[in-house]
């Protein structure tokens, strides 16, 4: 991700570096920072939350959006309620003209399935778009329910979200907000309760495609993207990339905050268990809706 960009750029390829040289590289690396981290005040007895590898390194964050909760890009957060059946996204924008036409849509990925949920295609086994909605002078909005355990049961892990302007403008043209609710049941209804919204944040990009974020469905967690995707205006038309951005975030990061907060340990303190006596902690809570923890750990 080059710096202030919002989707990666492709470099050309190159001869692979010998792996035993990769990994000379790797250990120098670690050994300068853990040795700069030795000279530090130290930590005494430290626990580290095993939840901490779901946090990438905090990178590019001023190309993000406006959001109620900041999460790092490729974080995987789990649900508000864990005993929520169905995840509702949800689009908000003001028309005011009548002539704009954004549109939700959520791409399921299995293994050996695979389908685009949108205003094409309203249903995708009880899973449900609430229709679409363009050139309607106002506030407008659009849903779509996302039935968890049927997706499983339909041979689902992922539903990637994305909003689109069918008219080919910047989603920042338009005061646009996108949220995410977790619901007990599926219901078409006219009033929101703010209390299921989970986050929500601003869509301010000058592309007009953003992809939101997965939803890992079998461990019922959010890996935040907030990424620009190509120019295709749906997005079946654009199912190729989207594979790519499930391939690059899916899995956990191969550097965390884990790795960070372990370099610190090793260099200026001890790693124990909870059964042992804890000078300090560092916890997945401290860290999961602020990078400003992560930010003094490498220095900023």
């Amino acid at each position: 991700m080059i710096k202030g960009a919002r989707k990666r750029t492709e470099l050309p390829a190159l001869p692979a570096i010998p792996k035993d040289i990769v990994e000379t590289i790797h250990s120098k690396l670690f050994e300068t920072l853990r040795d700069k981290f030795s000279l530090m005040d130290t930590l005494g007895n430290c626990w580290i939350d095993e939840e901490l590898k779901k946090i990438p390194l905090p990178t590019n964050m001023r190309s993000m959006n406006f959001s109620t909760k900041p999460i790092i890009r490729g974080q995987r957060v789990p649900l508000d309620n864990p005993d929520a059946k169905v995840i509702r996204p949800f689009i908000h924008w003001m028309d005011e003209h009548g002539c704009e036409d954004l549109d939700l849509s959520v791409t399921f990925v299995g293994e050996k399935v695979s389908d685009v949920l949108s205003f094409s295609n309203l249903k995708v086994g009880k899973s449900v778009h609430s229709g679409d909605v363009r050139h309607r002078r106002g506030p407008c909005a659009e849903y779509i329910d996302i039935d968890i355990q049927d997706a499983l049961n339909g041979g689902y892990k992922y539903a990637v979200i994305d909003v689109r302007n069918f008219n080919g403008g910047g989603l920042s043209s338009l005061e646009t907000s996108f949220g995410i609710m977790e619901r007990e049941h599926p219901e078409s209804n006219k009033t929101w309760l703010p209390e299921t919204i989970s986050n929500c944040q601003s869509l301010e990009s000058t592309s007009s495609n953003t992809l939101i974020a997965i939803i890992d469905l079998e461990t019922k967690e959010y890996i935040m993207l907030d990424i620009d995707s190509s120019g295709f205006v749906t997005a079946r038309s654009d199912f190729k990339n989207t594979l790519k951005v499930i391939q690059q975030y899916a899995e956990l990061p191969k550097v965390s905050v884990y790795d960070l907060v372990l370099l610190h340990v090793e260099g200026r303190g001890k790693q124990v268990t909870l059964d042992e006596n804890i000078d300090t902690f560092f916890k997945y809570e401290d860290f999961s809706y602020s990078y400003e923890e992560t930010g003094k750990l490498m220095g900023v």
